[in-house]
């Protein structure tokens, strides 16, 4: 997982959370520097450290509910199958507009799935970000933990890797 500023609030909420689901995988947070000037953060990640990741989640999102899968269309992070375990965590969770969108911009997210992981950028309620006059809606911000508390403790993500071996043809991107 890596973050902004309102993303890491979220990420340290969620990990205070994460006991209490039925979340029972390994968590890695990685938190990188510079994604607004060429992702070189998390370029420069060790990829000893990914080797054994299934997923990232990055916390980087500015506005609400949104969960970004690709960069401007022209670049996916994760298959739509992927995107769609964050859409249902909304539906089980009350909070059903959360949508899956290809029109991202720059993100850790890409780096990820350059590394054959899938990845989503989260919105976290963030406004005016990489600024110093950045702000955010905390209600939002917790909005996100919720999301990706649900995604955890319905096992979601496990769900659709079971899914993907069982079923080879998902392999592909089909957006």
């Amino acid at each position: 997982m890596t973050a902004d500023r309102a993303g890491i609030a979220a990420i340290l909420e969620l990990m205070e959370r994460i006991p209490a689901t039925d979340f029972r995988g390994t968590i890695k947070l990685a938190f990188s520097i510079e994604e607004e000037i060429g992702c070189r953060g998390a370029e420069a990640m060790d990829a000893s450290f990914l080797e054994d990741v299934d997923a990232a989640i990055v916390f980087d999102r500015r506005g609400t509910r949104d969960i970004v899968t690709g960069c401007h269309v022209e670049f996916d992070f994760c298959q739509t199958a992927f995107g769609a375990c964050f859409e249902q965590a909304g539906m089980l969770s009350d909070m059903p507009n959360w949508r899956t969108t290809r029109y991202g911009g720059s993100s850790d997210a890409k780096l990820f799935e350059l590394r054959a992981i899938p990845a989503v950028n989260l919105s976290v309620g963030y406004l005016r970000e990489h600024t110093d006059f950045e702000q955010v809606d905390f209600a939002a911000t917790l909005e996100t933990v919720r999301l990706v508390e649900t995604v955890l403790h319905h096992r979601l993500l496990e769900r659709y890797f079971a899914e993907r071996t069982k079923n080879p043809t998902l392999g592909g991107y089909t957006n």
